[in-house]
Protein backbone atom coordinates (compact mmCIF):
# COMPACT_ATOMS: atom_id res chain seq x y z
CA UNK A 1 0.00 0.00 0.00
CA UNK A 2 2.04 2.92 -1.31
CA UNK A 3 0.19 5.85 0.19
CA UNK A 4 0.40 4.54 3.75
CA UNK A 5 4.15 3.90 3.40
CA UNK A 6 5.19 7.16 1.71
CA UNK A 7 7.47 8.06 4.64
CA UNK A 8 9.74 5.15 3.71
CA UNK A 9 10.49 6.53 0.25
CA UNK A 10 12.90 9.35 -0.60
CA UNK A 11 11.48 12.47 -2.30
CA UNK A 12 13.77 13.40 -5.20
CA UNK A 13 13.77 15.63 -8.27
CA UNK A 14 14.42 14.85 -11.91
CA UNK A 15 13.12 15.32 -15.41
CA UNK A 16 10.93 13.21 -17.68
CA UNK A 17 13.34 11.65 -20.17
CA UNK A 18 10.95 9.48 -22.18
CA UNK A 19 7.24 8.78 -22.50
CA UNK A 20 6.47 5.72 -24.62
CA UNK A 21 2.74 5.93 -24.02
CA UNK A 22 0.14 6.58 -21.30
CA UNK A 23 1.30 3.63 -19.20
CA UNK A 24 5.09 3.71 -19.62
CA UNK A 25 7.64 6.45 -19.16
CA UNK A 26 11.04 7.14 -17.61
CA UNK A 27 12.24 9.86 -15.25
CA UNK A 28 15.95 10.74 -14.99
CA UNK A 29 17.02 11.39 -11.39
CA UNK A 30 18.87 14.73 -11.20
CA UNK A 31 21.40 13.78 -8.55
CA UNK A 32 22.79 10.67 -10.25
CA UNK A 33 21.46 10.28 -13.81
CA UNK A 34 19.79 6.92 -13.15
CA UNK A 35 16.32 6.38 -14.59
CA UNK A 36 13.13 5.27 -12.88
CA UNK A 37 9.95 3.90 -14.46
CA UNK A 38 6.65 5.77 -13.99
CA UNK A 39 3.09 5.68 -15.32
CA UNK A 40 2.46 9.03 -17.08
CA UNK A 41 -1.35 8.82 -17.18
CA UNK A 42 -1.53 8.70 -13.36
CA UNK A 43 -0.09 12.22 -13.17
CA UNK A 44 -1.63 13.63 -16.37
CA UNK A 45 1.59 13.61 -18.44
CA UNK A 46 1.49 12.81 -22.15
CA UNK A 47 3.89 11.88 -24.94
CA UNK A 48 5.06 14.73 -27.17
CA UNK A 49 4.14 17.36 -24.58
CA UNK A 50 5.81 16.63 -21.26
CA UNK A 51 9.25 15.23 -22.11
CA UNK A 52 12.01 17.23 -20.34
CA UNK A 53 9.56 18.57 -17.72
CA UNK A 54 11.11 18.96 -14.27
CA UNK A 55 9.35 16.78 -11.69
CA UNK A 56 9.43 15.75 -8.03
CA UNK A 57 8.56 12.21 -6.99
CA UNK A 58 8.98 9.48 -4.40
CA UNK A 59 11.65 6.97 -5.37
CA UNK A 60 11.08 3.31 -4.68
CA UNK A 61 12.22 -0.09 -5.86
CA UNK A 62 10.51 -2.96 -7.63
CA UNK A 63 11.69 -6.29 -8.98
CA UNK A 64 12.12 -4.59 -12.37
CA UNK A 65 14.21 -1.67 -11.06
CA UNK A 66 13.71 1.88 -9.80
CA UNK A 67 10.15 3.20 -9.69
CA UNK A 68 8.91 6.81 -9.47
CA UNK A 69 5.64 7.25 -7.55
CA UNK A 70 3.46 10.32 -7.10
CA UNK A 71 5.19 12.25 -9.93
CA UNK A 72 4.34 15.98 -9.90
CA UNK A 73 5.50 18.86 -12.10
CA UNK A 74 7.76 21.43 -10.43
Amino acid sequence: DFYRRRDRLAAVEGRISNIRGPEAGMVEISSCGLEAFFVPVRSDFSRGKDENSKVRFHLGFSYDGLRAWNVVRI
